[in-house]
């Protein structure tokens, strides 16, 4: 191996249809001038990955991949394949030269054999064989010249190769010469391929070694990692009724003989996915720490009927949905548990103290308190469904079982809602609304009145939320939620409605939600329930912002208020009480307070409907920011008609405008909203590239082709004096968003598609971007 050592660099390999028809292409059996041999020059051909010792007997089953990273057909015939083993004065060498009439295109891999099964390009039988397990030094020339060079097994090689497992080069790394010197750019295959127990890729690009990577529908994939607080511990089951391993008699199948069954797998953990994508939990693990005690047993998460040794296949968890990870699948023993995962190690124990889950490489995701009870099960109220809520035990309570098998929790769905019970000396207790829980769409905010008087701020118990029920739901609380547009954390403002017990919003008719319920303090406006919150109230004066309605964590409805005055309202118009078109500011208008009862048609001048197919209304992720154009002049403020943002479209949608945003991370800094246009419902195909700018004059905009353009202030995307970020709306509702630290005179912040598939999740890395060419319109660049 050489000595060199070269700085480490990631790319992630897409495999485009060219690369694979390389990868297939001609290897074999080419035609050649008779005399027509090996022209390859150093690092042309790279040596990716090696199986040196497989399962059982080596010879026959030991192999050898190289790829071709040059641009032109490289001819493989007349190569020296080369194996030295041994040390001092007792080094051994065997050699192979390659015959026949064979070409390697480029960008395909090749694999050299001792055999002739199917993967195996070229059988060199016996002329290295068998390899040294181990330390080796491999080494292919041509004409003399060493084209490339790997050793195992020594002090500054790769490490000595494990039986059964090939050693591969880091598949998210384009292959070189050079790069494939560093041995932390190698490291053990993960997949079968001989469909036994033999883990390699002959003949395909590598599992990145860089980025975790699991198997999903029978294809290895880059693993969707969570990040600190993306999922929620959310219900423990430590303590199971009785003896955590009893036993109990049952009457067998054939009729009255007792039989005895051993209970002892009944204990588990639940997960939520809080986060807006869905997540792998391979990998994962977590740790139970006593109280006084400063680590614990690291209990790994695994897909059922899989061990450590042999995992592989991702754990899929849908955004907004729980996991139930337990010990068995034995059903027998667990109480009629249906795990989704299990857990590795010994019952969890009994004590209170805390539980925190990791990423496969350490990182803290979330940490849950655990207060012993016996024979109980721990929930989470589903008001408190984040990382930050289920860290406070109060948000916490233990239900009693009965017996056994009856611990009253709810293992792999919703909790049921805590209430403390007023005898201290009790467990807490769960009460049970009847009837469907509020979920997205079943309440529609239908009026708000959020600017009461000259100095609102002062005017939090005239305020009022009105909400319409499309159908009957129950519930004991919800939250109102006034989010500013702005930048700033300080700029949401939480209302809580507690309802005191379980209530049931009645189909067809309106409720409403104020700061007061006394008509002496409210100007005689009826409200049916009180919220606290801040007394600055719901009015965010400065900016614009949305009025959002949750039930937990679950976002009910939102709506747009940019209007209100003394004695007016926001009203909705009464012909689009539904939850996607009071999202459309164009539905509402200035009218007399209605709280409690329906309102009028609103008659706003210009389109007040919009005849897009809601079906293909964008949603979070369909729409990915990948180049932004924001500085294209030395006065980026003077170059408006020169900007421009690019985005791809994922999945084909149909939309009648857009909104970007320029937001700074400064608090005091006001974002600048730019809206695209696009006159009718456009369809949008999947896969298509889009460039919105502020010109589409090629005179005006420095010969660039835009497809839309866009409209607002002149001062454009740039902020030149602080960090910003580039978001881009439909209808109120964040699609994407990307971080713009990059870019100068004639060169775009590009984000590098060559990262990964999930553009809307890897373009919120600034590592992911890079300064390039304009390109709109176009598959980007790859970041070098």
């Amino acid at each position: 191996m050489k000595s060199s050592k070269l700085q480490h660099y990631v790319g992630v390999i897409i495999l485009t249809s060219t690369l694979l028809a390389a990868a297939c292409g001609d290897h074999k059996g080419s035609e050649l001038n008779k005399n027509e041999s090996c022209k390859a020059m150093v690092g042309d051909l790279v040596i990716t990955e090696i199986m040196a010792n497989p399962k059982g007997k080596d010879s026959g089953h030991e192999w050898f991949e190289i790829y071709n990273a040059s641009s032109s057909k490289q001819i493989l015939t007349g190569l020296i394949l080369r194996q030295e083993y041994g040390q001092n004065d007792k080094v051994k060498t065997k050699e192979h030269k390659v015959k026949g009439s064979l070409t390697l295109n480029p960008g395909a891999y090749f694999v050299f054999g001792d055999n002739s099964t199917d993967f195996v390009n070229y059988n060199y039988g016996s002329g290295l064989a068998d390899w040294n397990n181990n330390s080796a030094i491999l080494t292919i020339l041509c004409e003399g010249t060493v084209i490339d060079s790997i050793n195992y097994g020594t002090a500054d090689g790769l490490p000595v190769p494990t039986e059964g497992v090939a050693i591969a080069f880091d598949g998210s790394r384009k292959p070189d010469a050079q790069a494939n010197n560093d041995p932390a750019a190698w490291c053990k295959a993960l997949d079968s391929y001989d469909g036994g127990d033999n883990l390699g890729t002959p003949g395909s690009v590598n599992q990145s070694c860089t980025v975790l990577s699991c198997v999903n529908s029978g294809s290895r994939v880059n693993a969707i990692v969570p990040a600190a607080g993306d999922l929620v511990i959310t219900e423990i089951m430590a303590d199971p009724a009785g003896s955590d391993s009893a036993k109990i008699t049952e009457p067998a199948d054939s009729g009255t003989e007792l039989i005895e069954i051993k209970l002892d797998k009944r204990e588990y953990i639940e997960l939520y996915n809080a986060s807006d994508k869905d997540l792998d939990l391979y990998g994962l693990y977590f740790k139970q720490i006593k109280d006084g005690a400063t680590d614990g047993t690291a209990h790994q998460i695994l897909a059922l009927g899989e061990t450590v040794k042999n995992r592989k296949e991702c754990i899929r968890l849908q955004a907004g949905s729980y996991i139930l990870i337990g010990m068995s699948e034995d059903e027998d023993r667990n109480c009629d548990l249906h795990p989704d995962a299990l857990f590795t190690g010994s019952n969890l124990n009994n004590s209170s103290g805390s539980f925190k889950l990791y990423t496969a490489d350490g990182l803290l995701i979330d940490t849950a308190p655990y207060v012993q009870k016996k024979d109980s099960v721990y929930i989470l109220h589903p008001n408190y469904l984040d990382a930050q809520g289920n860290d406070d035990p109060t948000h916490w309570c233990s239900i009693r079982g009965e017996d056994l098998c009856e611990d009253s929790g709810s293992p792999g769905r919703a909790n049921n809602v805590c209430q403390t019970n007023t005898d201290s000396s009790s467990d807490n207790v769960v009460i049970t609304c009847e009837g469907a829980a509020p979920m997205t769409g079943d309440l529609v905010i239908s009026e708000i009145y959020s600017a009461p008087g000259p100095n609102s701020d002062q005017e939090f118990s005239k305020e009022f939320v009105e909400v319409y029920a499309t159908k009957a739901v129950t519930t004991n609380s919800m939250t109102l939620i006034s989010k500013s547009l702005s930048t700033s954390a300080s700029a949401l403002r939480k209302f809580t409605i507690d309802f005191g017990e379980c209530y049931t919003f009645e189909a067809g008719k309106y409720v409403t939600f104020g700061g007061s319920t006394d008509e002496n303090e409210n100007e005689g406006i009826a409200v049916d329930f009180a919220y606290t919150g801040t007394s600055k109230g719901l009015y965010q004066p400065k900016t614009g912002f949305l009025i959002e309605l949750l039930n937990g964590t679950t976002l009910i409805d939102s709506a747009p208020n940019a209007m209100g005055g003394a004695l007016k309202s926001a009203n909705l118009s009464a012909d689009k009480l539904n939850a996607v078109d009071n999202d459309d500011s164009a539905n509402w208008c200035l009218a007399d307070l209605t709280p409690g009862q329906a309102a009028g048609i609103c008659s706003n001048e210009g389109p007040d409907t919009d005849d897009c197919d809601t079906e293909k209304a964008p949603i979070s992720g369909d729409i990915a920011i990948t180049e932004i154009y924001s500085a294209p002049g030395p006065k980026a403020g003077e170059e408006f008609n020169k900007e421009f943002v690019e985005v791809f479209v994922a999945r084909t949608i149909e939309v009648k405008s857009l909104t970007i945003l320029s937001k700074t991370a400064s608090a005091s800094g006001s974002p600048r909203t730019f809206t695209v246009n696009f006159g009718e419902c456009k369809t949008i195909q999947a896969g298509d590239y889009l460039a919105f700018g502020g010109s589409a004059d090629k005179e005006l905009n420095g010969n660039i082709d835009i497809d839309y353009v866009y409209t607002g202030p002149s001062s454009g995307l740039n902020q030149p004096t602080k960090n910003y970020t580039i978001e881009l709306l439909h209808k109120g509702t964040l699609i994407d968003s990307a971080p713009n630290t990059k870019g100068k005179e004639g060169k775009s912040a590009n984000f590098n598609t060559a990262s990964g598939y999930d553009f809307a999740s890897l373009n919120d890395d600034a590592a992911n971007w890079c300064e390039a060419d304009p390109t709109p319109g176009g598959v980007n660049n790859a970041c070098q």
